[in-house]
């Protein structure tokens, strides 16, 4: 049996531009292609045939679909006209093919096996999975788990007895399920269902190029989005400070006309205590919260391999890095015996976002156990209240420095010629984060926790 739990990921063409991870789901009834793939494929809102369908996700939340793109479909040797539901998705795919295309096209497909099955009159045509998408190389959530046509192959962490451990398990995915897909072929054949003669396996060709492409970025999760966050009452845009300099915040539009004059009066008068760009925060105390990254006995230190980025990638890379380095978030390193690697996501936005593949430091460092508030008992403790103000820390993670002992372990490298640096402050990612950011949030507003105000990170 297989080992395995990826999803079916293929290449394929839409338009004629290739797409690199195209999930096959047999869950959807339609196919669905996410907004932000529009420019890759040279397309516009404008380009979109109406559409008042929603598509549900299997949460059971539903989402109103922007319009619909038709766009031609190869795969393998097989070519269709499909209908795509355009939806603003932070899914990881490119497009998603459902129920509609598979059935259309008289498709089988395996996950367990990684193929699809084309019946073509007499013929069957093999198509294989997409494996690029899980080598350990790629930045896919997916990808930690798998390395190429292998299971899971990595097990990092403490055994029962508190020792360290580094296993590697390699199951031969691909031989399986060949040769279970001949042993299809010679069951159907024994039967005579049809003559099986002939039958050509069509393997996708690969790309020569393994750069990370704009176009196959991961959107960034919502606790990383900045900006206005959704609630239930229509909201009102105030602006605290001036034309040239504007710094927003938002009011709900059913406050009484009174209260809400009182109110923006207020946040105007201690406008100084909110901060809208890097600048505006000097960061927490030492002697109030440093995080720190202690290792846990027999780790060694550990470089992850380069990545490559396409040369786009690579510039909105390094826009960010040089913020960052006018923030004084980082520094350069020269020398550092841990190094990880750079991970970009995609913000709703559009803008790229800088994440660092933390793995291997947060597998050798132990859990803080600090205790964490459980989120519906502090929804439970705000319910009867006539009012809720919602304040997001800006940049909150980025306030709290690490311990100058540490920072090195924080290393990172950029693709290009840039070069390596270290993390001044706590970035995400890093194990233990949240711990320490709510551990500080409790010791400053300890005396109004549970009165005025809940706190979580």
């Amino acid at each position: 049996m297989t080992k395995h739990i990826r999803p079916l990921y293929i290449k394929a063409h839409l338009n004629g531009k290739p797409l690199s991870r195209v999930l096959i789901d047999n869950d959807s009834a339609v196919n669905v292609i996410p907004v932000r793939m529009l420019k890759s494929l040279g397309k516009n809102e404008e380009d979109l045939i109406p559409s008042e369908v929603s598509v549900a996700a299997f949460t059971g939340e539903t989402t109103k679909t922007i319009g619909v793109f038709p766009a031609d479909v190869t795969v393998g040797s097989m070519s269709s006209l499909c209908a795509f539901f355009v939806v603003n998705s932070s899914a990881n795919f490119q497009a998603l093919l459902g129920r509609d295309w598979i059935h259309a096209n008289q498709c089988i497909p395996s996950s367990m096996h990684q193929l699809l099955l084309f019946w073509k009159e007499d013929d069957v045509e093999v198509v294989e999975a997409d494996g690029q998408q899980f080598q350990t190389s790629a930045s896919a959530v997916e990808a930690r788990y798998y390395n190429g046509d292998y299971g899971p192959i990595k097990i990092r962490g403490n055994s029962k007895k508190e020792n360290p451990l580094q296993k590697e398990k390699e199951v031969a995915a691909t031989s399986i399920w060949k040769a279970h897909v001949q042993q299809v072929l010679d069951k159907l054949k024994e039967e005579e269902a049809w003559d099986t003669y002939g039958t050509e396996v069509v393997q996708e060709e690969e790309y020569e190029d393994d750069e990370l492409q704009f176009d196959e970025l991961l959107m960034a999760p919502s606790k990383m989005e900045d900006g206005q966050h959704e609630v239930q009452d229509p909201l009102e845009e105030i602006n605290l400070g001036e034309l040239e300099n504007p710094k927003v915040v938002y009011v709900s539009k059913l406050l009484e006309e009174q209260l809400k004059q009182d109110l923006i009066s207020m946040l105007k008068e201690y406008r100084d205590c909110f901060a809208w760009s890097y600048d505006d925060i000097p960061g927490l105390d030492r002697k109030l919260v440093e995080h720190r990254l202690p290792l846990k006995e027999g780790f060694k230190p550990f470089q992850q391999p380069s990545r490559c980025m396409s040369k786009e990638v690579e510039l909105k890379v390094k826009e960010e890095v040089e913020k960052m380095l006018k923030a004084k978030f980082i520094k350069p390193i020269r020398y550092t015996e841990w190094l990880s690697n750079i991970v970009p996501v995609m913000k709703k936005n559009s803008k790229v976002r800088i994440c660092i593949d933390f793995r291997d430091l947060n597998c050798a460092t132990p859990k803080d156990v600090y205790v964490m508030p459980i989120p519906d008992m502090l929804i439970d403790s705000v319910a009867r209240h006539e009012l809720l103000s919602f304040m997001d820390g800006f940049s909150g993670y980025n306030q709290i420095k690490i311990a100058e002992t540490d920072t090195h372990k924080t290393a990172f490298r950029f693709p290009g010629a840039v070069g390596t640096f270290e993390w001044l402050v706590m970035p995400f990612g890093l194990k233990n984060a949240g711990a320490t950011y709510q551990r500080a949030m409790n010791s400053i507003f300890h005396d109004m926790i549970g009165h005025h105000i809940e706190v979580y990170r």
